[in-house]
C-alpha cells in the first residue's frame, strides 16, 4: 500500500498543472451557484430584519423603493424632499414618534445623517467609545466609518462638499468625533451621525459671523448703529463652544429640508389612522410600510436567482462533462506511458487506482476550494451587501 501511494503521489506531482487547471475549473463553476445562494439568503435576512423592525417611513411622493433603499440602509439614491413642517404635524397629532432623516452629504464615502437621539434608541445603538452628540457640530461615527476614516474620539472629520463648483453655496463644515457606536452588522457601522440641525448648517441654512467690531477690515459701511459687512467676513467651517452661539438659521425651522422620516406609532389603532391620512391622494407626502416593500424586491431578486442559478447549473453540468472528456482523451493518449507501467510490473488494479486517485484528487481539491470560498461568503456577506447598496 505504501508503494502504491507514493506512485500515487509522484503521479499527481507529475501531472499537476492539468490536475491544478481543472480543480479551478469545477471549484469555479461550483462556487457560483453556491455563492449566489449564500448572498441571497444573507441580503433576504438582513433586509427582511431592518425593515420589519421599522413600522413606518415617510417621505416625498416618489418612488417607494428609493425611499426605503435610502432612508433605512443609507444608500445613494437621490430623493425629493419634504419640508420639517410634516414632522412637525405628526409630533402634534399625539398618534407617534417620529424620528426625522436628512442624508445629503458625505465624509469620503460615509453618509452624514441628520437625525435626533431618538434614532440611536430606536436601532438599539451602544456607545463602545465616548458619548452620543448634545451640540450642533458634534458627530459620532459608526464602526466601520471610525476604521474607514482612520478617527477616533476626539478628533475631527470634514464634511465632503455637494458639488466642489458650487463657490456660493454649501460649507464644508469640521466636527467633533465625540463617539464611536458598537458593531451592529447594519448600514449604521458605516454611517457618520449627527444632529440634523447639523447637517442643516452644511446645506448653508444657518452660519456664524465674526464680531464685526473685532475686525474693521471686514466692515463694508455704517449705517447709524448697523454695521455692513463686506466680502472678507469669514463664515465659521468649525463650531465651537465659544462660536456656537453666532450661529443662527436662515429662516423658519419647518420650512428646512428632510429626506424621510421613521413614524412609530404607539398601537394598531393609531397606525390605521395615520395610514388613512396618507391614502393615494396625497400629492405631497406618502407612509408607507418598508417591509411590504422589500418583500416585493425580494421576491423580484429571488426570480432572477432562480433563473441565474439554472443558467449555471447548466454551465456546471457542462464543465463536468467537459472534465470527464479531458479524462478520457488523456487516458488515450497516455496509452502508452500506461502500458510501460504494466511492463515493468504493476497490476491492472494499481493502474486503475492510479487513474482513480487523479479524479479523486481534482474533486477533493475542488471541494476544498469551494469550502473555503463559501466560508468567506458567510462571514463577508453582511459587508458585501451594504457596499452593493
Amino acid at each position: 500500500m505504501r508503494d502504491l501511494s507514493y506512485l500515487l503521489l509522484r503521479y499527481l506531482l507529475f501531472y499537476r498543472a492539468k490536475i491544478i487547471t481543472l480543480s479551478l475549473s469545477l471549484a469555479l463553476v461550483a462556487a457560483i451557484p453556491l455563492g449566489l445562494s449564500i448572498v441571497s439568503s444573507i441580503t433576504n435576512e438582513h433586509l427582511q430584519a431592518r425593515a420589519q423592525s421599522t413600522p413606518l417611513l415617510l417621505g416625498a411622493q416618489g418612488s417607494k423603493l428609493d425611499l426605503v433603499l435610502s432612508a433605512l440602509y443609507f444608500a445613494d439614491q437621490e430623493l425629493p424632499l419634504m419640508t420639517y413642517s410634516e414632522i412637525e404635524t405628526l409630533h402634534e397629532s399625539t398618534l407617534t414618534n417620529v424620528i426625522p432623516i436628512y442624508r445629503k452629504y458625505h465624509v469620503k464615502s460615509s453618509p452624514i445623517i441628520g437625525t435626533t437621539l431618538d434614532y440611536f434608541t430606536f436601532r438599539n445603538l451602544q456607545v463602545q467609545e465616548g458619548r452620543h452628540f448634545v451640540r450642533i457640530g458634534e458627530c459620532v461615527l459608526g464602526s466601520d466609518a471610525g476604521k474607514r476614516l482612520g478617527v477616533s474620539v476626539g478628533d475631527t472629520i470634514i464634511s465632503s462638499p455637494d458639488n466642489v463648483f458650487d463657490i456660493a453655496g454649501t460649507y464644508p463644515l469640521k466636527m467633533d468625533v465625540v463617539g464611536v457606536l458598537k458593531p451592529s452588522a447594519t448600514a449604521d457601522d458605516n454611517a457618520v451621525f449627527s444632529d440634523i440641525k447639523t447637517s442643516w448648517i452644511i446645506e448653508g441654512l444657518a452660519h456664524g459671523h465674526d464680531k464685526l467690531e473685532n475686525d474693521p477690515k471686514s466692515i463694508l459701511k455704517r449705517e447709524g448703529e448697523t454695521l455692513i459687512a463686506n466680502a472678507s467676513l469669514r463664515q465659521y467651517s468649525y463650531i465651537t463652544s465659544e462660536n456656537m452661539n453666532s450661529f443662527h438659521f436662515h429662516g423658519k425651522q419647518s420650512a428646512f429640508p428632510v429626506n424621510a422620516a421613521i413614524v412609530l406609532p404607539h398601537d394598531h389603532k393609531s397606525k390605521t389612522i395615520l395610514m388613512g391620512r396618507y391614502m393615494s391622494d396625497n400629492p405631497l407626502q406618502m407612509l408607507i410600510e418598508p417591509h411590504k416593500v422589500i418583500t416585493s424586491l425580494i421576491d423580484t431578486i429571488f426570480d432572477i436567482k432562480n433563473l441565474a442559478l439554472v443558467i449555471l447549473l447548466v454551465i456546471l453540468a457542462a464543465t463536468f462533462a467537459i472534465a470527464v472528456l479531458v479524462f478520457i482523451l488523456s487516458i488515450r493518449l497516455r496509452r502508452n506511458e500506461l502500458q510501460t507501467i504494466l511492463k515493468i510490473g504493476a497490476s491492472p488494479f494499481r493502474v486503475k487506482m492510479l487513474l482513480f486517485g487523479e479524479i479523486i484528487s481534482v474533486l477533493l481539491i475542488a471541494s476544498i476550494l469551494v469550502s473555503i470560498s463559501a466560508l468567506v461568503m458567510n462571514m463577508l456577506g453582511d459587508k458585501l451587501i451594504y457596499l452593493i447598496l
